[in-house]
C-alpha cells in the first residue's frame, strides 16, 4: 500500500472503485481478435474481444465470475520492497523505467518519454517557477513571514530574510528533460518547449547562481 488505510469496506462495489481497475480482464483465455489487434496496433481501449470488469458494471455478473488467463499458487514474490521503494530519487526511478522501456519491443520509448514530458516535468517545472515567483520571505530569527521583500530587506527584527523556495527546486527535473530531448526522439514542440524553460530560467536566475542582472546593469 502507498497510503495507510483509513477506511476498510466489506463490500466493494465495482462502479465505485478506480477507473483503471475496471480495464481487468475476467476471461479465461485470450481469443484469436485480441491477437490480430495486436499485429494491427489497434489501441487498448477499442479492444473489444477481451471481457474486462468494465463490460459488465451495473449487471450481476459484476460480483462474481472473475478468471485469469494464467493460474498461481501465490500472489506474493520473495522480495518484500518493490524497486520504487529501494531506488534513490526520482532519477534513478525513471531510468529504470526507462531501461525497461528498450527491452520490450512492443513498447515505443520515444513515446514514453514524449509522455512524461508533456504530464510531468513540464507541468513540474512551470508549476515550480510560478511558485518561485510567488514564493514568500521567512525571517530566520523571529519566523516571521513577507509576501515580498521590504525595501530594507531584513526583518523589523533585524534579521536576515531568506526565500521559501530554491533555485534547486525549480530546476530540479531540467536537466533531466534536456537529457531526455536530446537522447530520444521527440517533437519539436517538446525539444523546443523545454530549452524555452531553461532560457526562462536563466532569466529568473542568471547562468550561475547569484548572477541575476539588476535593473541598474541596463542604466
Amino acid at each position: 500500500l502507498m497510503d495507510a488505510p483509513l477506511l476498510v469496506q466489506p463490500l466493494v462495489l465495482p462502479h465505485e472503485s478506480q477507473p483503471q481497475a475496471h480495464n481487468l480482464e475476467v476471461t479465461k483465455s485470450l481469443p484469436l481478435e485480441f491477437f490480430e489487434s495486436t499485429l494491427q496496433q489497434v489501441k487498448a481501449s477499442d479492444v473489444s474481444s477481451v471481457e474486462i470488469i468494465k463490460s459488465r458494471l451495473e449487471t450481476e455478473r459484476q460480483f462474481y465470475d472473475y478468471f485469469s488467463t494464467h493460474s498461481t499458487s501465490s500472489l506474493t514474490t520473495s522480495k518484500s520492497r518493490s524497486a520504487y521503494s529501494t531506488l534513490g530519487s526520482m532519477l534513478d526511478k525513471f531510468d529504470m523505467q526507462i531501461k525497461n522501456a528498450e527491452l520490450i519491443d512492443a513498447v515505443n520509448t520515444s513515446e514514453i518519454v514524449s509522455n512524461v514530458i508533456s504530464t510531468h516535468l513540464v507541468p513540474d517545472i512551470m508549476g515550480n517557477l510560478r511558485a518561485y515567483a510567488r514564493q514568500n520571505f521567512r525571517c530566520t530569527g523571529c519566523g516571521k513571514s513577507y509576501r515580498r521583500m521590504p525595501l530594507i530587506q531584513t526583518c523589523v527584527c533585524g534579521h536576515k530574510l531568506i526565500p521559501t523556495i530554491t533555485r534547486g527546486s525549480v530546476e530540479k527535473y531540467l536537466k533531466l528533460a534536456k537529457r531526455l530531448v536530446e537522447k530520444y526522439d521527440v517533437s519539436e514542440y517538446q525539444r523546443g518547449r523545454i530549452h524555452a524553460l531553461s532560457d526562462e530560467i536563466e532569466l529568473v536566475f542568471g547562468k550561475s547562481q547569484g548572477d541575476q542582472s539588476l535593473l541598474t546593469d541596463y542604466a
